[in-house]
């Protein structure tokens, strides 16, 4: 009896001593999370952007960047806005738009009463959409909630409140942005529907140069379906790409990157207002993102209404502005060079190590008379810099479709070729969850077909078979070096 309890004894101790010790984990792992929800940058270091280019007294920062109070403030606000009809299509620039540190959103000022009625009634014609739209917000499927839906969420203008009491003031170098992030936790979203449509913005407002960009990630009262916000693991995954992105694409330091409800606010001083203001601000992505109101390519009908049909020069300089603000960059060769992009999606139909195509690749180019230099690299596990310089520097670049794979077709060089492999039997009708396997999932063609015209781009099937990817025919790898063989020998390259 004496041992059976010993036995009872042991036993309840090693389960406390289990349950005592998951709790720290679960601890640890619940302040980890806090800290990146609570503080999105950190305030300590300066900013290392271009230097300021005016004296301030430093009262107070804003995310680490200084900060005067000016008691009688500095005039009332204006609107500058593209001409059109629907807010979704319209972006304006903005002078003294103002950041409400206790309402956590946007105000314009005025001092009289005329000035008042000039904004209120330009309301109309200058609501803009903060952010890009996903088209699938208008889309009412099975077992969807409908509070995480509808695009006009996005219909924004700033509030108009009188300062009368002064108002503190950004650096007159800086344009702030205001965005609401489409899906930023997804790279390709990211850099194609935040970043590509902010250059445009700051492009249509000549305002890319001399200027520091103060990003702040703009938070709905109610989240969109697969946006930012919806869920803690979306959040965190959006706060670690544009700290890992945002240098080295958009050239701003990521300490000064907040939301509209995580910035970083010291003042010395009693604070006499609660108003922040800057002298330009710009807003208005709606559709300069890549897809416009279409799809990103699921539904085949998005291959039929182009949307970057004349946006090829823009999608050029973006690429070309990016790598300027890159660290480092690609040395010129005069050696062609072969890239397979490796296991770039995380869908089973597309997560493909190419490897009976590099086979049969190499043998042929060991048998021909040019020299090649063959490289395969899985671009999650560089470094943002050499991402780019690796893309810089390729001829032609081999991936699957979706954003993982095709994202490096921003930063290719002039006349250089892609292959990109597709699954001709994935598609689905997303209004219905339906699978339609007489859909081709040719994600992003638009984009590729006419956006990125630098490029020669060659698109090329998939073999799947009963729900696993199938064995390669050998008239497949020999039409994919005849491909291959033809780029390199063409006279751009």
């Amino acid at each position: 009896m004496r041992r059976q309890n010993w036995s009872h004894t042991y036993r309840f101790c090693l389960s406390f001593l289990l349950l005592l010790w998951l709790f720290s984990v679960w601890l640890q792992h619940e302040t980890v999370v806090r800290h990146y929800e609570q503080n999105t940058h950190s305030f300590v270091n300066p900013p290392e952007q271009r230097p300021l280019q005016e004296e301030f007294i430093t009262e107070a920062t804003l995310n680490g960047i200084p900060v005067s109070f000016h008691p009688s403030g500095r005039g009332s606000s204006t609107i500058q806005c593209t001409e059109s009809e629907d807010w979704r299509f319209r972006s304006c620039l903005y002078t003294q738009l103002c950041l409400d540190t206790e309402q956590h959103d946007f105000v314009l000022l005025y001092e009289t009463d005329d000035q008042y009625q000039q904004l209120m009634e330009s309301r109309n014609s200058s609501t803009v959409a903060i952010g890009g739209i996903n088209p699938r917000w208008d889309i009412h499927s099975p077992g969807d909630n409908p509070s995480t839906k509808g695009s006009e969420k996005l219909a924004w203008f700033p509030r108009i409140v009188r300062a009368d009491e002064g108002v503190y003031q950004l650096p007159s170098s800086l344009v702030l942005i205001p965005f609401h992030s489409m899906a930023a936790h997804n790279v390709g979203h990211m850099l194609w529907d935040d970043f590509y449509p902010i250059y445009r913005l700051l492009q249509m407002f000549d305002l890319l140069h001399e200027h520091q960009f103060l990003l702040m990630r703009y938070q709905l009262s109610e989240a969109l379906y697969a946006s930012c916000d919806i869920r803690r693991n979306k959040r965190l995954g959006c706060h670690a790409n544009f700290q890992t992105f945002l240098r080295p694409i958009m050239g701003v330091d990521p300490t000064t990157f907040s939301t509209t409800r995580s910035f970083q606010w010291n003042h010395t001083v009693h604070r006499t207002s609660p108003l922040i203001c800057v002298s330009k601000g710009v807003a208005g992505i709606g559709t300069l993102t890549d897809h416009g109101l279409a799809d990103h390519g699921w539904d085949y009908l998005g291959h039929h209404v182009p949307h970057n049909l004349g946006h090829a020069r823009d999608f050029w300089d973006f690429g070309r502005w990016a790598l300027q603000n890159a660290v480092s960059h690609a040395a010129p060769t005069n050696v062609p060079k072969i890239v397979f992009s490796l296991e770039s999606s995380k869908d089973w139909d597309r997560r493909l190590d190419f490897v009976p195509y590099r086979e049969a690749l190499q043998a042929a180019l060991q048998r021909g008379d040019i020299p090649v230099q063959m490289e395969a690299h899985r671009f999650w596990e560089l470094s943002v810099e050499q991402q780019l310089q690796l893309t810089a520097s390729t001829t032609i670049l081999i991936a699957t479709c979706g954003g993982g794979g095709v994202l490096p077709v921003t930063f290719l060089p002039r006349g250089s070729s892609m292959v990109v492999f597709y699954n001709p039997e994935g598609g689905y009708e997303y209004s219905t969850g339906e699978r339609r396997p007489d859909w081709p999932v040719r994600l992003d063609w638009d984009l590729l077909q006419h956006a990125a015209a630098h490029v020669r781009v060659h698109w090329f099937p998939i073999r799947v078979a009963d729900n696993r990817l199938g064995p390669v025919p050998d008239e497949d790898l020999d039409l994919f070096v005849k491909l291959i063989r033809h780029e390199l020998k063409s006279g751009s390259i």
